[in-house]
């Protein structure tokens, strides 16, 4: 998994072809965001435990970590567009909530048209699609203001995420009262400062976890002082225990 991981961060993205019945996706979960369309048929699509009927035409956003399947109602033609993670494009903090369904036109068509152009590996033009599919998708499947926090806040959460920071310590960062900074921060980005720090902290554990470091090493050097407060949030955040990502991602 680590080397296939590896190979696609190289790549704008990856498109697979499925055309099939049955479970035409096992279930899985991936550190990349997902887009898949249903070019054909139907089927049942199941992210993060919650089940959605799909048809021909209909769009679902998968972001990552979030554990999903597909089981075909009959034969059923889908395409996912895997884009791996890559500072050149639109990384979204994992644990969000969201609704998957994308119902754009737009969307539908620029996927058409970027299904088209891969087979053409222009690197340039396939990476402009995917830039603005993705502003597409994440305008639409979550809520407004979505994660437009100053960069001073979100600089320092990232520079101080292994030590003990309160809210008090991150707003005294920007020079604002905690209760107004916990609340134009909510108005501004859709999530509490709380669950942002929770979520770059598990994103931090996810990275030293892949190289098999151990569960109390990772919990203290992303700012957990308690190993079983760790594995409980990170359960909650990813959906996976620590044991079942360590297997998940080693195998």
């Amino acid at each position: 998994m680590k080397r296939k991981e590896e190979m696609l961060k190289q790549q704008p993205l990856k498109i697979n072809n499925i055309n099939s019945s049955g479970e035409i996706v096992v279930e899985h979960w991936h550190n990349h965001t997902e887009v898949i369309m249903v070019m054909d048929g139907e089927a049942e699509f199941t992210i993060k435990q919650e089940k959605y009927k799909g048809k021909k035409g209909d769009v679902f956003f998968i972001n990552r970590t979030n554990l999903h399947k597909v089981v075909a109602k009959g034969n059923c033609h889908i395409l996912g567009f895997v884009i791996p993670v890559n500072e050149d494009l639109l990384n979204l903090p994992i644990g969000l909530d969201y609704d998957p369904m994308v119902k754009s036109p737009d969307t539908r068509n620029l996927l058409l048209m970027l299904y088209n152009e891969y087979p053409s590996k222009n690197k340039g033009i396939i990476k402009a699609y995917v830039k603005l599919i993705l502003k597409l998708v994440i305008r639409e499947v979550f809520p407004k203001n979505m994660l437009k926090a100053d960069r001073p806040v979100i600089d320092y959460i990232k520079n101080h995420y292994s030590e003990k920071i309160s809210i008090e310590d991150i707003a005294d960062s920007v020079n604002l009262s905690k209760y107004y900074f916990i609340r134009k921060f909510k108005e501004e980005n859709g999530i509490t400062v709380n669950s942002y720090l929770t979520n770059i902290r598990i994103e931090k554990a996810l990275e030293l976890l892949n190289d098999n470091s151990k569960t109390l090493e990772v919990a203290e050097k992303c700012g957990f002082s308690d190993e079983g407060y760790f594995c409980k949030v990170f359960k909650k955040v990813t959906g996976l225990s620590v044991r079942d990502y360590k297997r998940l991602y080693q195998s």
